[in-house]
């Protein structure tokens, strides 16, 4: 079985990733793609407070 690895940082994911649902938006409206990105708990926090307005 292969090593899942975070998306963002290579870390080796363990019990505490996130799979984070992305949607592709183009000019307001969905694209209609969606990406599903494997995240480590770390690099989840960062996309949630960037998410949030606040700067990483």
């Amino acid at each position: 079985m292969m090593q899942k690895m975070c998306r963002r940082c290579g870390v080796p994911l363990g019990k505490n990733n996130a799979v984070v649902k992305i949607i592709n938006w183009n000019d307001g409206e969905p694209k209609g793609g969606i990406e599903f990105l494997m995240l480590c708990e770390n690099c989840t926090e960062d996309l949630d407070l960037f998410l949030s307005g606040r700067k990483l």
